[in-house]
């Protein structure tokens, strides 16, 4: 995951200002990682995989080099036009989220298992925690904890899984410009 976080450590170098970091899952947490660690004016966190403060019972096997695909998130059919995982998808999204499907790091995954600590105090700038009402990787009860962690604000999607969080094109209208009000305020 320090990977990832130098990666955005990396995009950001000679920008003029801090930037405002927008991260989902995975993405989401290695946003919160960045924001302890650099200056950002604030952070979007749309349904972010838990930092160690969140998790009840972190993993403690060694970090194994390897790759993992869909099937660890329930995708098991890539001809689907619908998935389990993406009830709030139209057939159109689905095929988005499908195509953006990859080989990813185990090591990654299990770093985020065994717990990757985001002190609350070091956090640079704000926090906006977006969840899913409808999402099953990261339910909203959960985002609404790493809200109160990170002393942000939560919003939530309404009708939106985890993929819809950002292919839900009908969440996203209605519940976008809050997100984008919420960094215009910034």
């Amino acid at each position: 995951m320090a990977d990832y976080v130098d990666d955005v450590r990396a995009a950001a170098r000679g920008l003029a200002t801090p930037p405002v970091v927008v991260g989902w899952s995975m993405g989401g947490l290695a946003a919160l990682m960045y924001a302890a660690a650099a200056p950002v004016r604030g952070v979007v966190a749309l349904g972010p995989s838990a930092p160690r403060e969140l998790i009840d019972s972190p993993r403690r096997e060694p970090l194994t080099p390897g790759i993992f695909g869909p099937e660890v998130y329930g995708i098991t059919d890539r001809t689907a036009l619908t998935q389990p995982t993406m009830p709030d998808l139209d057939p159109e999204e689905v095929a988005i989220a499908l195509s953006s499907l990859g080989p990813e790091s185990a090591m990654a995954r299990q770093d985020r298992q065994r717990g990757i600590p985001v002190d609350p105090a070091s956090m640079s700038g704000p926090v906006l925690v977006v969840g899913g009402e409808r999402d099953e990787t990261m339910r909203p009860a959960y985002c609404r904890r790493a809200a109160e962690l990170f002393r942000g604000r939560y919003l939530e999607f309404q009708g939106a899984s985890h993929w819809g969080l950002v292919l839900n094109r009908r969440a996203l209208d209605r519940h976008l410009p809050d997100v984008l009000d919420w960094i215009a305020a910034l």
